[in-house]
């Protein structure tokens, strides 16, 4: 009787307790902060839209069991497009960006559309491979000039060792590299080439 109500015990317990792959979970990626140091030359007023949600899933990631089976849904503690927004402001304030208070036509102003937000394990035999995508299209128009069109994309690869361990860390990577890729388009686009 003992050894019954201890398997039952841990039949529940262990699920709530530990990373199992049938239970969802919520991860609260944060990468580090700030990413850059460039300041501009000059101070540019911009418009900057909030980022559009184009992503089709309602998850931003799964978990898989040993034999690559979908078995659980991952999920941000925040939708992903309020933390690209969050520190996509904090870069271009920090950079000395001055967003624009009033839309009086003569700003550049910035829109993100994005496409994917998603990270799946790839399990091998021996580690796991974390993968962390993320896809944008981004519009910046520079009233006089034009509107500008451009892909960012990221894929990145974290390995563990054990289950879940890195899910966190692959988005906070992909998050980084994202931004590596991002910054860099919008200073060229802008005319502030570094």
């Amino acid at each position: 009787m003992k050894s019954f109500l201890f398997i039952a015990f841990a039949c529940i317990i262990l699920p709530i307790t530990s990373n199992c792959a049938f239970t969802d979970v919520t991860v609260d990626p944060i990468p580090r902060r700030p990413l850059f140091n460039n300041k501009l030359s000059r101070q540019i007023v911009i418009k900057v839209h909030d980022i559009a949600d184009r992503t089709s899933f309602k998850s931003q990631g799964v978990k898989k069991n040993g034999f690559g089976m979908v078995t659980a849904n991952v999920y941000t503690a925040k939708q992903p497009s309020l933390i690209l927004q969050t520190i996509l402001m904090e870069e271009l304030n920090n950079a000395g960006f001055v967003a624009a208070e009033i839309d009086d036509g003569n700003a550049p102003s910035i829109e993100i559309y994005l496409k994917t937000f998603f990270n799946e394990p790839e399990i091998g035999f021996w580690a796991i491979s974390y993968y962390t995508a993320i896809d944008s299209e981004v519009i910046v128009n520079i009233p006089g000039h034009g509107i500008y069109r451009r892909r960012i994309s990221t894929v990145h690869d974290q390995l563990s060792i054990g289950m879940g361990f890195y899910r966190q860390q692959s988005f906070e990577l992909a998050i980084e590299d994202y931004f590596h890729k991002l910054f860099p388009a919008l200073m060229e686009l802008l005319g502030e080439v570094h």
